[in-house]
Parts: structure tokens; C-alpha cells; sequence
């Protein structure tokens, strides 16, 4: 299985890749999250910065990326 995080702000989208022992596409799948407040379950119109400043550092470490975080 590949998972591949397609945006990060203001939600998370992630397309999922399931594949037989031969390559072969057995499944894709998609889904979509959003930030809540723990305590009310409030809807958050923008990710939590622990959240995205931890994907901007990893994206930043990516060959051909330059360091710079989109």
C-alpha cells in the first residue's frame, strides 16, 4: 500500500494506492480530515502549527525540494 498526503492546509487530504504482489491496482481510496478542538469538537479552519510545521520539516528533507516547504 502507498499513501501520498496531497494537501495539508486548511485539511488533509491523503490518496491511498493498494496494490497485488505483481503491481497491479487492487484499490485507491482517498480521504479528507479536518482539525477539531478536543475539548468542544470545533471545527479548526486551519491546521494546528505542530501539525503543519512537522509536514513543512519532512517535505523540506525531500530530494528535490530544496529545503523549502510549500
Amino acid at each position: 500500500m502507498r499513501a501520498s498526503l496531497i494537501e495539508w492546509q486548511p485539511r488533509m487530504v491523503i490518496n491511498y494506492l493498494v496494490c497485488d504482489e505483481r503491481g497491479g491496482r487492487v484499490a485507491r481510496a482517498q480521504t479528507t480530515q479536518v482539525a477539531v478542538r478536543a475539548d468542544n469538537k470545533e471545527l479548526q479552519l486551519v491546521m494546528p502549527a505542530c501539525f503543519t510545521d512537522r509536514v513543512g520539516a519532512y517535505i523540506g528533507r525531500l530530494p528535490g525540494h530544496g529545503g523549502v516547504a510549500s
